[in-house]
């Protein structure tokens, strides 16, 4: 197996993201668990707004790719490659989406977000728990049948447990709320008409 560094340095060198014309460099970001719609609400609001979006899936995928298995390895090189590509978006003045439930890495984003002069917005992302597992089991079934390549693999086993840590963290101060059973859509447009308010594009 490749080391972890080589391993980073592949995952950096696939990404491709340009300056965006924003009048002030900014992330929004997603406090939301697993099977809640974080990644239907990221690619939305990027079609409206041309924002780019840095996948936690994406990552995974790319380990998946490249034969990395075990949760440990997985979870640090998550981790890492995580903080690459976010200090890497803002370094190059990309405005970014961060399609990742950030209940555990709060502080990192906004620590550097801080650093480049970067607002952070984040965004909370809700669904009833009957919703959440219904798209968890269709995606656990559209992964078997090989239908789900760019769908999360995260199962009930890890939703629970994540939502355990969603009970008892300390949220961050939420700039927007969304509840994806809802027509979300509209939703995104309060969002960005919110957005525009601080005068970013």
């Amino acid at each position: 197996m490749k080391n972890e560094e080589k391993i980073i340095d592949d995952f950096m060198k696939s990404v491709l993201a340009d300056s965006q014309k924003t009048k002030q460099l900014f992330a929004i970001g997603f406090i939301g668990l697993i099977g809640s719609g974080k990644s239907c609400v990221a690619q939305k609001i990027s079609q409206k707004l041309g924002l780019y979006v840095a996948s936690g899936d994406g990552i995974r995928r790319f380990l998946d790719k490249n034969g990395i298995t075990g949760e440990r390895i997985v979870t640090r090189l998550m981790k890492r490659i995580g903080e690459n590509f976010f200090h890497y978006l803002c370094q190059n003045n990309v405005s970014s989406i961060i399609d990742v439930d950030m209940i555990k890495h709060y502080d990192f984003f906004k620590d550097e977000s801080e650093k480049f002069g970067a607002k952070l917005f984040v965004v909370k992302i809700d669904c009833p728990e009957e919703i959440i597992l219904e798209r968890i089991e269709k995606r656990s079934k559209d992964n078997e049948l090989g239908k789900g390549a760019n769908l999360s693999r995260a199962g009930k086993k890890e939703y629970f447990k994540r939502k355990k840590l969603h009970e008892t963290a300390s949220l961050p101060k939420i700039f927007f709320n969304i509840n994806t059973e809802k027509d979300v859509d509209e939703q995104i447009d309060g969002l960005i008409l919110k957005l525009k308010d601080k005068n970013l594009f």
